[in-house]
């Protein structure tokens, strides 16, 4: 399920393979039992491990249904394994990351129509796109990059729905944001390789004006020096710096 599947459709390479059962962690344990496969970094709160099989590391997930608390934490408020991935599918992000394909039978699944949406190349999430966006605000920053990444447009009510919930991102610890600032900053080197492509997620973010919430005190950004740099990371942070206090080390 996920990235993987979407990018396979749209003939992408992607080596970073999710996988999901209705297997619990437990359960998937005693399946490995006299194999060479292995579970670490277990959470079995979420259900949620790392497949180690001859070198090569897998994401893996118990099929599971999801509440929140309101606020945009990211970590449901409780969680109950299911075997249904239709249900399964419900508590996921946008609708392009929600196909799952049958590694034994070929089939794909696909609920919430993002077969349709990689075709019509758009961005859309899998329910109420407030609901989801409420729930975790990190999805605005992953909606921004994927959106970059693959050069795909975000529906009216997606980006809206980010907009009404962009207060979220405060509740979002530094370091997953600066994780997918960097993956943003990688965006030309993802998919349909758009050597600009992270130009578009910084325009998205102005619209947005999420700057605000990284614990900045402007709305935009303007792109220079991250033009400039090979290192797209490091301009970005200085394009920061000078939004926030002009005339420093960019003019030097």
């Amino acid at each position: 399920v996920g990235g993987k599947v979407r990018n396979h459709l749209m003939k992408i390479d992607n080596d970073d393979i999710d996988l999901c059962s209705s297997l619990t962690l437990d359960e998937l344990e005693k399946e490995f039992e006299g194999t060479d496969f292995e579970l670490k970094f277990k959470n079995a709160a979420l259900g949620t491990a790392k497949i180690i099989y001859n070198g090569k590391s897998f994401d893996y997930a118990t099929l599971r249904r999801e509440i929140y608390e309101k606020g945009g934490y990211r970590q449901p408020e409780s969680v109950e394994f299911i075997d249904s991935i239709e249900e399964d599918s419900k508590r996921r992000d946008f609708s392009i990351n929600a196909i799952y394909y049958n590694i034994t039978t070929g089939q794909f699944f696909d609920f919430c129509d993002g077969i349709k949406d990689i075709q019509k190349r758009v961005i859309r999430c899998v329910k109420d796109p407030y609901v989801v966006f409420a729930d975790d605000g990190l999805r605005i920053l992953r909606m921004v990059r994927i959106a970059a990444e693959l050069n795909f447009k975000i529906s009216k009510d997606t980006f809206n729905a980010a907009n009404k919930n962009i207060s979220n991102l405060a509740n979002i610890s530094g370091v997953s944001i600066a994780r997918e600032m960097i993956r943003i900053c990688d965006s030309s080197f993802v998919g349909v390789c758009d050597p600009k492509a992270y130009l578009k997620a910084i325009s998205n973010l102005n619209k947005l004006k999420a700057w605000r919430f990284f614990g900045v005190k402007f709305d935009k950004l303007r792109p220079k020096m991250v033009k400039k740099e090979i290192t797209k990371y490091l301009g970005l942070l200085i394009d920061i710096i000078d939004a926030e206090k002009p005339a420093s080390i960019s003019y030097f």
